[in-house]
């Protein structure tokens, strides 16, 4: 197996393993908080950890050599931990800027974290391609169609069922003429349901964007 299809099934393995975890142990919310070590933030503090460590070592697998794979390790581990420091710190300022600012409902908040985990994560993709491994941006429209076409419409079919729940959840209130506790309680009822989706549109674009990045750049020659 060439490096190309290592570092593409393991960013897909471990990306997916992200989602199972997010979607099970985090309620679909795979945020971390610097402010308490509670079981779930000591997950998400992991979560984040190993998979910032896991991209680190996909950018620089190609200048792993056997005498530095130690310190390759040492460096991803780093990466990792600091890519959860800058989570934690991401999630409180979108936190603040949802209940200080914006006034959101538990439907749009749910939709508002899973905005702020597509940026965070596309930005240190972003961060690793062009930062961390130095690649030069080579633009081909050949390659790159396919990854950016299917992404485009996983985040329209995503959008399509967010648009639904917000739908369904006008029309239950007018239904059942819905008081203001029953309105809460059908917020809370069709957020959950947005939660279910967040996990899985996160796993395909970051799947998918790795995928892109990968056709547009080329690495530089020594």
């Amino acid at each position: 197996m060439n490096r190309t299809k290592i570092e593409y099934t393991i960013i897909i393995i471990v990306t997916i393993l992200h989602g199972i975890i997010t979607d099970g142990m985090l309620n679909g919310l795979p945020l971390v908080s610097l402010k308490a070590l509670y079981q779930t933030n000591v997950v998400g503090i992991c979560l984040w950890t190993i998979y910032g460590a896991v991209l680190y070592m996909m950018v620089q697998m190609c200048k792993c050599q056997n005498d530095k794979i130690l310190i390759s390790c040492v460096q991803a581990v780093r990466f990792g931990i600091l890519t959860a420091l800058a989570k934690g710190c991401f999630d409180e300022l979108g936190a603040r800027l949802m209940e200080n600012y914006l006034e959101l409902n538990v439907m749009q908040v749910a939709c508002g974290y899973e905005i702020g985990t597509l940026i965070f994560g596309m930005a240190i993709m972003l961060f690793l391609f062009f930062v961390i491994a130095k690649r030069k941006f080579h633009y081909d429209w050949k390659k790159a169609r396919l990854p950016l076409c299917i992404m485009v419409l996983v985040i329209a079919a995503y959008t399509c069922a967010v648009i639904s729940c917000f739908i369904q959840n006008k029309e239950a209130i007018a239904m059942y003429d819905a008081n203001n506790e029953e309105t809460q309680n059908l917020a809370f009822y069709f957020a959950y349901k947005i939660l279910d989706l967040n996990a899985w549109l996160y796993v395909r674009v970051y799947i998918l964007f790795w995928w892109f990045l990968n056709t547009i750049t080329i690495e530089k020659q020594n």
